[in-house]
């Protein structure tokens, strides 16, 4: 639990929207907006603590948060979509606990009333298939089930944008002076932006965490042909993650194993040369 709590960190935008908060009078729906928030991370991190994944940070957001995992992308699929509802789940509770709540004398119809709105505003907000919500890793997590992971990580994230620039045009259509909201599609817009720009970074990891696991006899196997000219980083861009993949070359019939491959590129160091020149050398 501590270990958990340690890790939790405030993101900058939260405390612009607790200082307004406090301006504007608002301060006790800013703290049920933090409770709401805090307890929807700690259901993500206690179900990742739970898969013993590897936590960096968590840090919460005024509409949710993000926690950064050193996983990338290795994990089940089943755990990935359990770590990443588990947060959800928590509006649930939160709005039980809030009719519980409503039994004694310390909440009263108006508190509940405030609390449901912003339980539920946060609650449905998260699960639109935007990233880095929980409804984006949720169809990035789609994604990599049905195509070879480099792929998804191109096609899920265009596919985010266009929903995010029409949340824009019905943000522009519907409420254009809401300042909340731009800030709040700012972030969105930066986060799409970095992410787009980590995605060759978080490919190699990857690659070089498969490469640290045993897959082969895991995994069900698949084969990939390529061509003898066909160079080994293109060729990994065929791996997709449920699956052991073996890669056949159309000219010899020769079959390079998901392994070898991966040891050519992580270790050492010829993603850049074609499978004709590292089949022939003494790297293999």
């Amino acid at each position: 639990m501590i270990s958990i709590l340690q890790k939790i960190r405030i993101h900058p935008l939260f405390w612009v929207v607790i200082a307004t908060g406090i301006v504007t009078g608002y301060f006790y729906e800013i703290l049920m907006l933090f409770f709401i928030v805090f307890v929807h991370e700690l259901g993500h991190a206690f179900m990742a603590h739970k898969y013993k994944w590897r936590i960096k940070k968590i840090e919460l957001l005024p509409f949710g948060g993000v926690a950064e995992i050193n996983e990338y992308g290795n994990r089940p699929l089943k755990e990935e979509i359990a770590v990443t509802i588990a947060g959800p789940i928590q509006h649930v509770l939160l709005a039980g606990l809030s009719f519980i709540m409503l039994l004694t004398p310390y909440w009263n119809a108006a508190d509940h009333q405030t609390f449901l709105f912003h339980n539920g505003v946060i609650f449905f907000f998260n699960l639109l298939p935007v990233w880095p919500l929980d409804g984006g890793k949720l169809l990035f997590f789609a994604s990599t089930a049905f195509m070879p992971y480099r792929k998804a990580q191109k096609y899920f994230l265009v596919l985010s944008f266009s929903i995010l620039v029409f949340l824009t045009i019905g943000t522009i259509l519907s409420f254009p002076y809401h300042l909340q909201s731009w800030v709040i599609l700012l972030f969105l817009y930066i986060s799409h932006y970095l992410e787009r720009k980590q995605q060759p970074y978080g490919f190699f990891r990857f690659l070089l965490e498969r490469n640290r696991m045993f897959v082969k006899g895991v995994l069900p196997s698949r084969t990939e042909k390529v061509s003898q000219h066909t160079r080994l980083i293109d060729a990994a861009k065929m791996i997709r993650k449920n699956a052991h993949t073996i890669f056949l070359i159309e000219e010899n019939g020769e079959k390079v194993s998901e392994e070898e491959l991966l040891y050519g590129i992580t270790r050492e160091n010829v993603g850049m040369k074609s499978f004709s020149t590292f089949l022939t050398s003494d790297k293999r």
